[in-house]
């Protein structure tokens, strides 16, 4: 189990082709089933670059080559980046469509634009945001003022 344990993470950090940059993750319960791992209580991921992400429960879904397919962030969940932060009750990333799912109190703070919403879908290579609630949408939209007709 140890081996397996082992041979899991090493391919989560180090070999995933998917994934251009390694990330460290800390918690207080590590649980590794056949084709996930489950990372359980005050769970903090990094990257040296300085990307975070902390929430309660982390699990890691695995296809067949041992490449990771999901990663499913649950409770309490707040991602920072340099140049976005966002968070909710659950996030979704799907590494294949570089694609963040935010579900529950979603919300996202990007280029001085704060969006709230129900669902928030996040494309991390166009940009797009898209928001979806039963509720009206909320946002807070900073215009920077002209510099000096420049």
């Amino acid at each position: 189990m140890l081996k397996r344990a082992l041979i899991l993470l090493s391919l989560f950090a180090i070999l995933n082709p998917i994934f251009a940059e390694k990330f460290h993750i800390q918690s207080k319960k590590l649980k590794i089933q056949n084709d996930k791992a489950i990372y359980i209580g005050n769970v903090i991921a990094t990257t040296k670059n300085g990307k975070s992400l902390k929430c309660d429960k982390l699990i890691l879904f695995l296809n067949k080559t041992g490449e990771i397919k999901k990663i499913k962030a649950i409770g309490h969940v707040l991602f920072q980046g340099k140049e976005l932060k966002a968070a909710g009750n659950i996030a979704i990333y799907n590494p294949i469509k570089k694609e963040i799912i935010l579900e529950g109190n979603a919300l996202v703070v990007k280029n001085n634009t704060i969006v709230k919403g129900e669902k928030i879908i996040y494309n991390l290579l166009t940009g797009v945001i898209d928001v979806k609630s039963h509720e009206r949408i909320n946002s807070v939209i900073n215009i920077d003022k002209p510099n000096n007709g420049k």
